[in-house]
């Protein structure tokens, strides 16, 4: 079942997402995503088993999604006509998955 009213696609929050550090007193939150306006969006906190590296890492990635998601779709606007090559297919699908 969709939480989604009328099943219409909810997209993600826009602009620049940045990763900044945590000044709670949580002591599980290492970082926070935040939009262009400074609101909290997703908190990266500490899992055990991971490194405060990886976490740190996966704050970053996280952090960079629109951008990167931009990024590709003007690269394949780029790349118009190679639809059969398999990156081509791959990067379709990413945005794709990206965009549910």
């Amino acid at each position: 079942m969709s939480s989604e009213p009328n099943n219409q696609r909810i997209s993600h929050t826009q602009g620049q997402w940045d990763s900044c550090t945590s000044m709670s007193s949580d002591f599980r939150a290492i970082r926070y995503i935040s939009d262009q306006d400074a609101n909290i969006i997703a908190e990266v906190r500490y899992v055990e088993g991971f490194s405060q590296e990886e976490m740190l890492a996966n704050a970053k990635l996280i952090a960079a999604a629109p951008e990167l998601l931009a990024t590709l779709k003007l690269l394949m606007l780029s790349v118009a006509g190679c639809e059969r090559e398999p990156r081509y297919e791959a990067a379709r699908a990413a945005i794709k998955r990206a965009e549910a």
